[in-house]
């Protein structure tokens, strides 16, 4: 069985998935509609830029009542995200479209921070 990895991406991004593993939220919800067997194999989403909380909960409830096979869809990075950082730490006025995550302080002079 193969496993396809696509980016999920708001559909205000629609211009970056041309050309590339990358899908947005409607082209997702229109590829649920599809039988099963004409896709085959594993499709792994991992979650992009401009995605909000409510997205990411509508499909993956979408994703878990439409699942006939257990390996059909693997939303489990959707699931786990790192959480965004808070505006006050970056220029993004919106935390789903913010790509680095809450900083983490490692020592006095080092943090960590998840790429979202």
């Amino acid at each position: 069985m193969t496993c396809e990895t696509l980016i999920l991406v708001s559909d205000k991004f629609v211009d970056f998935t041309a050309d590339k593993k990358a899908i947005t939220v409607s082209q997702l919800n229109a590829m649920l509609e599809i039988p099963e067997h004409i896709l085959p194999g594993t499709l792994k989403l991992i979650p992009g830029l401009g995605l909000s909380d409510n997205d990411i909960e509508e499909l993956t409830t979408k994703i878990n009542a439409h699942r006939i096979s257990p390996h059909r869809w693997d939303a489990t990075a959707l699931a786990f995200r790192p959480r965004p950082a808070q505006p006050c730490l970056s220029h993004k006025r919106f935390p789903h479209n913010t790509l680095i995550g809450t900083p983490h302080q490692l020592d006095e002079n080092r943090f960590r921070m998840d790429l979202c």
